[in-house]
């Protein structure tokens, strides 16, 4: 057993193909395909006291997610006719961590592969309730995703495996779980999701497996506000303290960009240089694996052809 995880809380991979990318949007946004850490946030309000307040972060390096938007109407009259600043419409922000993996081994004597990943956080949203039925309360919503998708490239097995776990809320209800989420094929595993949480795991029989597949695991924390049309009303949506977790059980698999596996960060300093010393060591490794790999499979491909037509020639 092999568990590749924490490793890969970052979950992250650099590709043109967006196979490994991290996400913060609010007022504003950040992406990238190969930095460690977006963010991306802003604060814009009237000399009347109308507020709108976003800010979002996301960490490849410790898989890290979380934001927030706020929408704050202390004078309804000021905010209705502001041409400079939007304050009534719908405001969103969202963080998100995308990987990709390749090369899937198993270990010894496995007979299937585990993946699973976990998406948790703190629901710290609000919503102010209008002092009268005839108001405009707006609203604030809170999601979180936590996806895992097996791409069989063999012909003969059942083709590609999704695994979503999905929960929302809608303030002032609880939270709900989405009827998107599940496993499908059916039998290939199961999900989770909650306050705040999701898990997503599938199940792959190992004669399934073939060093050709690849994987894509994503976590997601997003919101919407809107601010309610009335003096003094208050919409937040937030999710604090987000992390995504990701372990395989059986076997392994190489993240296109391993520069964000959990490395130990020194402190002050030491950090760039002993870091990235590390980084690019456990970079030459993986290569040096994958590398090592595919000469095996195309060692093995010329040794089943050659007793083939050594075969051939006998029988003839």
């Amino acid at each position: 057993m092999r568990v590749a995880a924490v490793v890969v809380a970052s979950l992250l991979a650099a590709s043109p193909a967006a196979a490994y990318s991290i996400s913060a949007q609010s007022l504003g946004f950040q992406d990238s395909n190969s930095l460690g850490t977006v963010e991306s946030g802003n604060v814009v309000g009237d000399a009347s006291g109308n507020l709108i307040d976003g800010h979002a972060r996301t960490s490849g390096e410790s898989g890290g997610l979380e934001g927030y938007m706020l929408v704050h109407i202390v004078d309804y009259f000021a905010a209705q006719n502001s041409i400079a600043i939007d304050f009534l419409g719908e405001k969103t922000w969202t963080s998100s961590i995308l990987e990709r993996f390749d090369d899937f081994v198993l270990d010894p004597g496995a007979t299937e592969l585990v993946l699973r990943v976990h998406v948790t956080s703190t629901d710290e949203s609000d919503l102010a309730i209008a002092p009268s039925q005839g108001f405009d309360n707006g609203y604030a919503r809170a999601h979180v995703r936590a996806r895992v998708t097996f791409h069989n490239m063999n012909p003969h097995v059942v083709g590609d495996i999704d695994g979503l776990a999905a929960a929302d809320r809608s303030l002032p209800l609880e939270w709900t779980t989405s009827g998107l989420d599940g496993v499908s094929p059916a039998g290939y595993g199961s999900t989770s999701a909650g306050p705040g949480f999701g898990t997503a795991e599938i199940r792959i029989p190992a004669s399934e497996v073939d060093g050709d597949d690849y994987l894509l695991v994503s976590g997601k924390l997003y919101g919407e506000v809107r601010g309610g049309h009335w003096n003094g009303a208050f919409a937040k949506s937030q999710l604090s303290g987000g992390s995504m977790s990701f372990e395989i059980v059986g076997g392994d698999g190489v993240p296109l960009n391993p520069i964000f596996l959990s490395v130990p960060e020194p402190d002050g300093s030491l950090l760039g240089e002993v870091a990235m010393a590390g980084v690019g060591f456990l970079a030459y490794s993986r290569s040096q694996a994958k590398v090592a790999r595919r000469r095996r499979k195309e060692a093995d491909s010329v040794a089943r052809r050659a007793a083939s037509r050594r075969r051939a020639k006998f029988i003839g």
